[in-house]
């Protein structure tokens, strides 16, 4: 794998524009297709080359964002492990709602000292 030296900013700015990826569910080559070109596009147009040109420095070919959305979701499986395991005790309903669906959690908790049940 080839290292790179990327600015903080260009890493965190690569992360928050595959969480929203992410989020849109939306396939990760939008970002190479679209989203860098209009980001560019408007910021030569609003500001000037410059800003253009620092943010084709953000990484985010279409390997770079399915990594990053990877290592954001096994960060947040860690955490959820984590806070389970430091709850001590914990209940999960599960239903299916529909003929050949997989089952889906009917009710959402959160993690707090104690654990809570929250209801949608």
């Amino acid at each position: 794998m080839k290292a790179t030296n990327v600015s903080m900013k260009a890493l965190e700015a690569s992360y928050a524009v595959s969480l929203l990826v992410a989020k849109s569910k939306k396939p990760h080559s939008i970002v190479e297709e679209l989203i860098l070109p209009a980001a560019t596009a408007l910021a030569e147009m609003m500001m000037d080359k410059k800003a253009a040109e620092a943010l084709k420095k953000v990484p985010l070919s279409n390997n770079t964002v399915s990594r990053r959305i990877s290592d954001m979701s096994v960060n947040i499986i860690g955490q959820v492990v984590n806070k389970i395991k430091l709850a001590g005790q914990f209940a999960l309903q599960l239903a299916k709602n529909e003929p050949n669906t997989p089952f889906q959690s009917s009710d959402r908790y959160t993690f707090q000292n104690p654990l809570t049940e929250t209801r949608d």
